[in-house]
């Protein structure tokens, strides 16, 4: 579950106090009366559905329940609002994606039924809320998918009692709301936003947890859609997607890519799981997406168990990366043996650039910690990224169920070449963090010794 302070939509609500005074609402019938003899005169032939349009028009814009849909935000909203007029504003964004996110009859969409209110550490409202009630910073939450980002967030959302947010506008549970930017006024409006949850009121605070996948991890069999380099992947982690409410059909949110400052990250958390077991997890997230497309011949056709694993491996795997100019011999001949090869190198490529991002281009502190940790020392690194995101706990932190291990997936051969290609691969201080997934005779290549013997 993902938690967030209550809002107000910016754009559409439904108000049970005020109605427009008397003047408005003659103007506002006369006008719409007009418009419903039009519509009643050209579609005679839809009888049916025109009857009900008129019924509404007729009752001068009032819901079923007597309630007005206003079409303008409050008076009072913050100035990192999102209003549909201001969009033209920001010609570098460009649609990608329309999403329907309601079908219905209804006399009001779903989103207008919720009575949302902000939530300031100081204040009731906007005009006497202070600038300490906004974040000053993001913390990166940096994790390769599948290594525990979700339950890292949840963490922290429920000890702290604090909100999160993401890159990603539309994934939490709110879908068919316009997203809310974490920070106020033009320097806030491409993201991060605030991860929604109805019917949760939390804080917001100094330094919020920010989720960020960055790139370089699609699995694509096209090497050139997730080779990286440090600068394309730091564009990548400032990269996300806001939601906004169509203008020409009110069930669709559009998506819209956006990219914000590397100014307002403030801090960096990187997650690191074992890669044996991420891998495996890549799959069953593959196994997740088709069955919920309902492909079954694709599902019958990769199993969920080890022979499924190794089968889906070759699929994936080809010769594209091997041939591509930025991979050099060494790295081809590492390749020998290691099934998935190209999800290992997409893997180590991640955490290679993700050190270098935060150490190089954004220079800010980080803490390193690993998805095991929560197995092994639960209290110890739950305090420290307590400590590291500068919040104290207010409750008990959810149960850890810990995701199963799948080394048995590989044979004694491939946990050796994987060894042998990471320890290749690896940066020096991403090295650091892999050895320790590797029996010594795993890791006891000339390449991966000498590593290890220049880290230990």
């Amino acid at each position: 579950m993902k938690y967030s302070p209550v809002l107000t939509n910016p754009s559409l609500s439904l108000s049970s106090k005020g109605s427009p005074d008397s003047r408005d609402r003659s103007s506002l019938r006369g006008v719409v009366a007009f418009h419903a003899v039009t519509l009643a005169c050209t579609a005679a032939f839809a009888a049916g559905s025109v009857a009900l349009l008129c019924m509404f028009i007729v009752s001068g814009g009032q819901t079923s329940n007597g309630r007005y849909l206003s079409l303008q935000p409050p008076s009072d909203w913050p100035q990192n609002t999102l209003h549909h007029d201001n969009r033209g504003a920001f010609d570098h964004i460009k649609i990608t994606d329309v999403v329907k996110v309601y079908e219905g009859t209804g006399g009001y969409h779903r989103y207008g039924r919720r009575a949302l209110r902000p939530n300031f550490p100081t204040g009731h409202g906007y005009t006497d809320r202070v600038d300490q009630a906004w974040p000053t910073g993001a913390v990166w939450l940096m994790s390769f998918p599948n290594s525990g980002t979700s339950y890292t967030l949840h963490s922290i959302r429920e000890l702290t009692n604090t909100t999160t947010a993401t890159n990603y506008g539309l994934e939490g549970d709110i879908k068919d709301e316009d997203s809310v930017p974490v920070f106020k006024g033009d320097a806030g409006i491409n993201g991060p936003f605030l991860e929604l949850i109805p019917d949760r009121t939390t804080s917001l605070p100094n330094l919020i947890l920010t989720k960020t996948h960055c790139g370089g991890f699609s699995t694509s069999l096209d090497p050139q859609t997730y080779l990286e380099t440090p600068r394309s992947f730091l564009m990548d982690c400032l990269s996300g997607v806001r939601g906004v409410r169509s203008t020409t059909d009110s069930n669709t949110m559009e998506k819209i890519r956006v990219r914000y400052s590397k100014d307002l990250v403030k801090r960096v958390v990187h997650i690191i799981r074992n890669p044996l077991d991420n891998i495996v997890a890549r799959f069953h997230l593959e196994r997740a997406r088709f069955r919920n497309m309902k492909n079954d011949t694709w599902l019958n056709e990769y199993p969920d168990d080890k022979l499924g694993f190794q089968k889906w491996c070759k699929s994936i795997d080809n010769d594209k990366l091997e041939k591509s100019r930025w991979i050099d011999t060494d790295l081809v001949d590492a390749f020998e043996g290691v099934p998935c090869h190209a999800d290992f190198f997409r893997y180590v490529q991640w955490h290679n650039l993700a050190f270098t991002v935060a150490l190089v281009d954004l220079d800010v502190p980080g803490l390193v910690f690993h998805y095991e940790d929560y197995s092994t020392r639960f209290v110890d690194v739950t305090q420290e990224l307590m400590d590291f995101l500068q919040l104290k706990p207010v409750a008990e932190a959810p149960e850890f169920i810990p995701g199963k291990t799948y080394g048995d997936y590989y044979s004694k051969e491939q946990t050796q070449a994987i060894a042998k290609f990471i320890g290749e691969f690896s940066s020096e201080l991403t090295w650091q963090h892999m050895i320790r997934y590797f029996d010594e005779d795993d890791a006891a290549s000339p390449d991966t010794t000498l590593k290890a013997v220049g880290r230990s």
